[in-house]
Protein backbone atom coordinates (compact mmCIF):
# COMPACT_ATOMS: atom_id res chain seq x y z
CA UNK A 1 0.00 0.00 0.00
CA UNK A 2 1.38 3.40 -0.98
CA UNK A 3 0.34 6.37 1.08
CA UNK A 4 1.50 9.82 0.10
CA UNK A 5 1.11 12.16 3.03
CA UNK A 6 2.15 15.36 1.28
CA UNK A 7 3.54 17.11 4.34
CA UNK A 8 6.00 16.50 7.14
CA UNK A 9 5.04 16.71 10.81
CA UNK A 10 7.66 17.33 13.46
CA UNK A 11 7.97 15.20 16.60
CA UNK A 12 6.85 18.20 18.67
CA UNK A 13 3.72 18.65 16.53
CA UNK A 14 2.92 14.95 16.92
CA UNK A 15 3.19 15.28 20.70
CA UNK A 16 0.74 18.20 20.63
CA UNK A 17 -1.70 16.25 18.43
CA UNK A 18 -1.43 13.24 20.76
CA UNK A 19 -2.16 15.42 23.80
CA UNK A 20 -5.15 17.03 22.07
CA UNK A 21 -6.50 13.62 21.05
CA UNK A 22 -6.21 12.30 24.61
CA UNK A 23 -7.92 15.40 26.03
CA UNK A 24 -10.81 15.07 23.58
CA UNK A 25 -11.30 11.34 24.23
CA UNK A 26 -11.18 11.84 28.00
CA UNK A 27 -13.66 14.74 27.78
CA UNK A 28 -16.07 12.69 25.67
CA UNK A 29 -15.88 9.64 27.94
CA UNK A 30 -16.07 11.54 31.24
CA UNK A 31 -18.41 14.29 30.04
CA UNK A 32 -15.97 17.13 30.77
CA UNK A 33 -17.54 20.34 29.46
CA UNK A 34 -14.38 22.45 29.85
CA UNK A 35 -12.67 21.18 26.70
CA UNK A 36 -12.93 23.05 23.39
CA UNK A 37 -14.54 20.90 20.71
CA UNK A 38 -16.75 21.44 17.67
CA UNK A 39 -19.67 23.60 18.79
CA UNK A 40 -17.83 25.14 21.75
CA UNK A 41 -17.79 28.88 22.38
CA UNK A 42 -14.21 29.78 23.27
CA UNK A 43 -13.28 33.12 24.84
CA UNK A 44 -9.63 34.08 24.44
CA UNK A 45 -7.48 37.03 25.43
CA UNK A 46 -4.99 38.29 22.89
CA UNK A 47 -1.80 38.94 24.88
CA UNK A 48 -0.64 41.58 22.38
CA UNK A 49 -3.55 43.98 22.85
CA UNK A 50 -5.25 42.51 25.97
CA UNK A 51 -8.56 42.29 24.09
CA UNK A 52 -11.01 39.44 24.66
CA UNK A 53 -12.46 37.65 21.63
CA UNK A 54 -15.13 34.96 21.46
CA UNK A 55 -15.40 32.30 18.75
CA UNK A 56 -17.56 29.26 18.08
CA UNK A 57 -15.55 26.29 16.82
CA UNK A 58 -17.14 24.69 13.77
CA UNK A 59 -16.12 21.79 11.55
CA UNK A 60 -15.95 23.92 8.43
CA UNK A 61 -17.38 27.11 7.00
CA UNK A 62 -20.33 26.53 4.70
CA UNK A 63 -22.38 29.12 2.89
CA UNK A 64 -25.49 28.32 4.94
CA UNK A 65 -25.73 29.20 8.60
CA UNK A 66 -22.42 31.05 8.84
CA UNK A 67 -22.03 33.39 11.79
CA UNK A 68 -19.31 36.07 11.91
CA UNK A 69 -17.77 34.45 15.00
CA UNK A 70 -17.54 30.92 13.51
CA UNK A 71 -13.99 29.60 13.45
CA UNK A 72 -13.37 26.37 11.52
CA UNK A 73 -11.07 23.78 13.08
CA UNK A 74 -9.29 23.41 9.74
CA UNK A 75 -7.86 26.93 10.20
CA UNK A 76 -4.61 27.44 12.10
CA UNK A 77 -6.26 29.23 15.03
CA UNK A 78 -9.21 26.82 15.09
CA UNK A 79 -6.89 23.83 15.25
CA UNK A 80 -4.85 25.51 17.98
CA UNK A 81 -8.02 26.09 20.04
CA UNK A 82 -9.35 22.55 19.54
CA UNK A 83 -9.00 20.47 22.76
CA UNK A 84 -7.78 23.48 24.74
CA UNK A 85 -8.79 24.15 28.35
CA UNK A 86 -9.32 27.40 30.26
CA UNK A 87 -5.94 28.76 31.33
CA UNK A 88 -4.03 27.27 28.37
CA UNK A 89 -1.50 29.56 26.69
CA UNK A 90 -1.10 29.21 22.92
CA UNK A 91 1.94 30.78 21.27
CA UNK A 92 1.25 32.38 17.90
CA UNK A 93 3.58 33.51 15.16
CA UNK A 94 1.96 35.86 12.66
CA UNK A 95 3.99 37.65 10.02
CA UNK A 96 7.24 36.95 11.84
CA UNK A 97 5.96 38.48 15.09
CA UNK A 98 5.39 36.23 18.06
CA UNK A 99 2.55 36.69 20.48
CA UNK A 100 0.12 34.47 22.28
CA UNK A 101 -3.40 33.97 23.50
CA UNK A 102 -4.82 32.69 26.77
CA UNK A 103 -8.01 30.65 26.92
CA UNK A 104 -10.34 32.48 29.32
CA UNK A 105 -13.43 30.27 29.14
CA UNK A 106 -15.13 27.50 27.21
CA UNK A 107 -18.89 27.03 26.96
CA UNK A 108 -20.38 23.83 25.61
CA UNK A 109 -24.14 23.97 25.13
CA UNK A 110 -25.92 20.64 25.09
CA UNK A 111 -28.59 20.27 22.41
CA UNK A 112 -31.95 21.07 23.99
CA UNK A 113 -30.37 22.27 27.24
CA UNK A 114 -32.03 25.03 29.22
CA UNK A 115 -28.77 26.78 30.01
CA UNK A 116 -25.05 26.59 29.26
CA UNK A 117 -23.53 23.38 30.53
CA UNK A 118 -26.80 21.98 31.88
CA UNK A 119 -27.40 18.26 31.87
CA UNK A 120 -30.45 17.01 30.02
CA UNK A 121 -32.60 14.46 31.84
CA UNK A 122 -34.80 12.25 29.73
CA UNK A 123 -37.94 10.49 30.95
CA UNK A 124 -35.92 7.26 31.12
CA UNK A 125 -33.57 8.94 33.63
CA UNK A 126 -36.49 9.64 35.99
CA UNK A 127 -37.71 6.04 36.20
CA UNK A 128 -36.29 3.73 38.87
CA UNK A 129 -33.68 1.29 37.58
CA UNK A 130 -34.95 -2.12 36.50
CA UNK A 131 -33.58 -5.15 38.34
CA UNK A 132 -31.23 -7.38 36.38
CA UNK A 133 -32.78 -10.61 35.14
Amino acid sequence: MNIEVGFLVSIDALKVIKTKYRRLMKAIILGDDQIAMIGSWVTIMDCADRQAHRFRLVESIESQGVYPKDLPIDSSLGLALLASKPGDYIKLSIGGEESGIVILSITNNKVGAKGPGSIIKSQADKRPPRPLQ
